[in-house]
């Protein structure tokens, strides 16, 4: 799961850090900052993008996204201690 926003003809991922973990409100106003800018954003699905269309929509978005974030940040550091 991957935050993508259009623009300039094309979809582009919004870059998260690999090596950290978010809390939900930095993930928040991260999306609410993209939202209010009047850009295109969606949610990366593996391949199946789904379009973030209401402001309502940003507390669920930036729950998912950060708990999928953290987990695979979480994953890899586990892997490196090994």
């Amino acid at each position: 799961m991957r935050l993508s926003v259009f623009e300039h003809g094309h979809l582009s991922l919004v870059p998260l850090s690999a090596s950290r973990t978010y809390n939900v409100f930095e993930v928040n106003a991260l999306v609410a900052k993209l939202f209010e800018e009047r850009r295109q954003l969606s949610l990366d699905f593996s391949g199946e993008f789904v379009p973030i269309c209401a402001k309502e929509e940003i507390s669920i978005v930036a729950s998912l996204l950060t708990a999928y974030h953290n987990s695979l940040v979480r994953s890899n550091i586990q892997v490196t201690r090994i």
